[in-house]
C-alpha cells in the first residue's frame, strides 16, 4: 500500500517526530516496516521545531515525514501546504489518506483525499470535539463531515467508537485500536535502580503520575489524596513528571521531576509503588485511552484510576484498583488498598507491532471494499 498521513506535529505535548512517540509515529512506522510506502505531513502550530524524518526498512518499506509551521488562523499557509502535499502524493501514487489530531487536520485530509480521488481514513485517538479549539466556528462540523466521508475509521477506545458511530451516523467499517507500547523500551529493570537513577528515596512508598498535571485531567484529586495519606503516614511520597499547570502541594515529600524524555518514562513508572491515572467525567475523560495506561502495565506497577470511560468497563479490575469516587477521598481509598495489598495489572498491553498488524489488515480489507464504492464522500 502507498499511504499518506496528515496530522499535527505536537500531540500529548510532545513532538512525535523528534521523540518517535505515540501512535502518530508508530502506526505509520509499523506499516512501513511491513513493506508499505508511507508519506506523512505534520503541521506545527508553534514557532520552530517543524522538522521531518525519513526511515527505510529492510523489507523495502519507507516512512517519509515532512513538517512545516502552519498558523491556524492563516488560510494561505494551509492552502499552500495542501498544494505541495497534493503534488507530493500524486508523484508517489498514494492510494489512501489517513487523517487525525483535530478539526483542521481532518478537514485537510478530506480535501487531500478528494483532490487525489482516493479513500479517506480518520483516526480518532481522542474525542476531538472535547478540544478547546473545537469551539471555533465550523470546527465540529468539519470533524463530523470528515468522519462521514471516511471509507474507514479508527478509534482509540471502544466507548469512543460507540459514541461517535451513533453521533455521526457512521456506516463505513470501523476498528478500535488502543494505544500500545514498545516492549523493548520497557524491558525489565528493578525499582531500586529506577529510584537511584531518578534520585527518589529508596525506602519510601511512592505514589505518582506523569503527563498533563492540570485541572482538565483532575490532578487536584491526586494532590488532595496525597495530602490525606501524608497526614496518616510519614513514608508516603508523591512523584510527578510533566508540565505542572496546577502547582503541586507545597509539601517536603513531593518530588516534581519536570518533563522527562520518553526514554526515561519506563524508569519513572517502575520507580513507583502506585501509579495514578487522573481523569474527569467529561467529554474527554469518558472516551480517552491514556497513553500512560499501557506504559504502566508494561512495567507491572500497581495502578489506581476513577471509574470513568475505559475504566468503567467490566474488566477494568484486571488493570488495577478503581477509585470509588474521582475525588481526593476516592483516590486515597484506592491508593491505601494498593499499598496494603499490591495488585499489579493482570492484562498485557498490546505492542505497537501487534496493533500495526491489525491496522494493516483493516486498511487492506477496507481499500479492497472501496474499489467498488465512491470515495471521500461528503
Amino acid at each position: 500500500m502507498r499511504l499518506f498521513f496528515v496530522t499535527k506535529q505536537y500531540s500529548v505535548r510532545r513532538d512525535f517526530i523528534a521523540d518517535r512517540y505515540f501512535r502518530l509515529w508508530h502506526f505509520p512506522a509499523e506499516l512501513a516496516r511491513r513493506g508499505h510506502q508511507v508519506l506523512g505531513f505534520a503541521s506545527a502550530y508553534r514557532a520552530g521545531n517543524a522538522a521531518g524524518a525519513t526511515e527505510r526498512f529492510p523489507g523495502g518499506g519507507e516512512l517519509a515525514w515532512e513538517a512545516a509551521r502552519l498558523r491556524p488562523a492563516w488560510p494561505f499557509d494551509w492552502l499552500g501546504a495542501l498544494r505541495r502535499q497534493r503534488s507530493r502524493a500524486r508523484v508517489a501514487g498514494v492510494q489512501a489518506v489517513v487523517a487525525s489530531s483535530d478539526a483542521l487536520q481532518l478537514a485537510c485530509g478530506r480535501r487531500l483525499a478528494r483532490a487525489l480521488g482516493v479513500p479517506l481514513f480518520v483516526d480518532f485517538y481522542d474525542n476531538y470535539e472535547s478540544y478547546g479549539a473545537s469551539r471555533a466556528p465550523g470546527a465540529r462540523r468539519a470533524i463530523a463531515t470528515a468522519a462521514r466521508a471516511a471509507a474507514g475509521t479508527l478509534f482509540v477506545s471502544e466507548p469512543l467508537r460507540q459514541h461517535l458511530v451513533a453521533r455521526y451516523g457512521l456506516r463505513a467499517p470501523t476498528i478500535t485500536l488502543e494505544n500500545g507500547v514498545d516492549p523493548h523500551a520497557f524491558a525489565a529493570g528493578t525499582r531500586e535502580d529506577a529510584r537511584r537513577e531518578l534520585g527518589l528515596p529508596p525506602d519510601a512508598r511512592i505514589v505518582g503520575t506523569a503527563g498533563a498535571l492540570d485541572a482538565s485531567r483532575g490532578i487536584d484529586a491526586l494532590y488532595g489524596a496525597f495530602l490525606q495519606l501524608a497526614r496518616e503516614r510519614d513514608d508516603v511520597f508523591l512523584a510527578l513528571a510533566g508540565d505542572a499547570r496546577v502547582a503541586p502541594p507545597a509539601h517536603p515529600r513531593v518530588r516534581h521531576l519536570g518533563t522527562l524524555g520518553q526514554a526515561r518514562m519506563p524508569l519513572f513508572w517502575r520507580a513507583l509503588d502506585v501509579a495514578a491515572i487522573c481523569l474527569r467525567d467529561d467529554a474527554f475523560g469518558r472516551y480517552c485511552y491514556p497513553q500512560k495506561l499501557p506504559e504502566i502495565a508494561a512495567v507491572g506497577t500497581p495502578m489506581v484510576f476513577p471509574r470513568i470511560g475505559v475504566f468503567a468497563e467490566p474488566d477494568a479490575g484486571r488493570l488495577g484498583v478503581v477509585a470509588p469516587t474521582a475525588d481526593p477521598a476516592g483516590f486515597a481509598a484506592a491508593i491505601r488498598q494498593q499499598l496494603a495489598a499490591p495488585m499489579p495489572p493482570r492484562r498485557r498491553p498490546q505492542s505497537w507491532a501487534e496493533l500495526g498488524a491489525r491496522l494493516e489488515a483493516f486498511l487492506a480489507d477496507t481499500l479492497a471494499l472501496s474499489r467498488t464504492a465512491p470515495v471521500a464522500r461528503g
